[in-house]
């Protein structure tokens, strides 16, 4: 028996803390001149974009995050994404979803006017 909806989040964290090189997998973004901007879902279920944010960005600290509390991983409905037969978690709340769906649009917007002329 599946248990439903899905939640791949602890098979990515598992999969991380398994793999013995997977530090030597992370993309190198200590010195990349480009504006970085991430937007994360702190109640992301799918995966733990919220840390890789913040790994990121430790790595240039120039990077912007901008992480939303009840937000999942697509920003969407209740948190649950129905694909037929297999539902998956992706997180969040309907308001938590609905409002940083809202504010992350003009959070990219303003991002995009600022740093590409």
């Amino acid at each position: 028996m599946i248990k439903s909806p899905i939640s791949y989040k602890e098979t990515y964290k598992s999969a991380i803390e398994q793999d013995p090189s997977s530090q030597e997998k992370l993309i190198p973004v200590k010195n990349v001149k480009a504006n970085i901007l991430m937007i994360v879902g702190e109640d992301d279920l799918m995966w733990d974009s919220f840390a890789m944010a913040k790994k990121i960005k430790e790595q240039n600290p120039n990077a912007k995050i901008y992480s939303y509390k009840e937000a999942g991983h697509i920003f969407a409905g209740n948190g649950v994404l129905n694909l037929g037969r297999i539902r998956i978690a992706t997180g969040g709340t309907t308001e938590g979803n609905d409002k940083a769906k809202s504010e992350s649009r003009k959070t990219i917007a303003a991002f995009l006017k600022e740093n590409h002329k």
